[in-house]
């Protein structure tokens, strides 16, 4: 049984696959941390990476979770063909840590770098069953773990760019979340609209 099949038993609870394919349990932890699912890894992961890397100097990495939290945790199998696409492009961290409290306990005074959809989705009572001082106390709970977060905006179908000073929640919480500038991030692609248009690329093809 490989690391990978071990994820979450034998106190192999993250492990990180470095770009040459080297898996390692006890690896460096990232100073600037790009969590998704990439499915999959699309320009606008990249673009996103490298605009954090340039404001902050940092090397970016990037975190896989097994578990979701609506839906069933991800095969070792499904984990391997994720993580191929990181083939020495950049360091891929696969965890078990489906929300950003899990993420902020295991990867502290970490830069986080988001989208304008998970950030909004991050500070939205919504997704704290309702409640404003849930959400305050989660979030909180990140900062005083030493995270902060870097927020890539994005364009709509409308041609409107939503950023972080779209979302007042923000600024309750003082510089724990920064923009990145339009001028290094405008990407509208997503994974979503990716794997939607990918079938009828294939039919279409003689």
């Amino acid at each position: 049984m490989d690391l990978i099949e071990r994820l979450g038993s034998d106190k192999v609870e993250h492990l990180v696959i470095q770009p040459d394919g080297a898996i390692q349990v006890d690896g460096r932890k990232p100073g600037l941390l790009l969590p998704g699912s990439f499915n999959p890894l699309h320009e606008g992961h990249r673009r996103l990476a490298w605009a954090a890397s340039e404001l902050t100097g940092r090397s970016p990495a990037f975190e896989l979770s097994q578990l979701n939290v609506d839906k069933p945790p991800l095969e070792p199998a499904e984990l391997r063909r994720r993580a191929a696409q990181f083939e020495w492009f950049a360091p891929l961290w696969l965890t078990r840590a489906p929300l950003f409290a899990d993420k902020g306990r295991l990867f502290p005074d970490t830069i986080f770098v988001v989208g304008f959809d998970t950030a909004l989705r991050l500070l939205d009572p919504r997704y704290y069953g309702g409640s404003e001082e849930f959400m305050v106390q989660q979030v909180g709970g990140l900062a005083a773990l030493g995270c902060r977060f870097l927020v890539g905006g994005r364009s709509d179908q409308l041609g409107r760019f939503w950023e972080l000073r779209d979302l007042p929640a923000a600024s309750r919480f003082g510089e724990m979340f920064r923009p990145i500038p339009r001028t290094l991030f405008d990407c509208p692609l997503s994974s979503t609209v990716l794997r939607s248009v990918r079938p009828r690329a294939i039919k279409s093809t003689p």
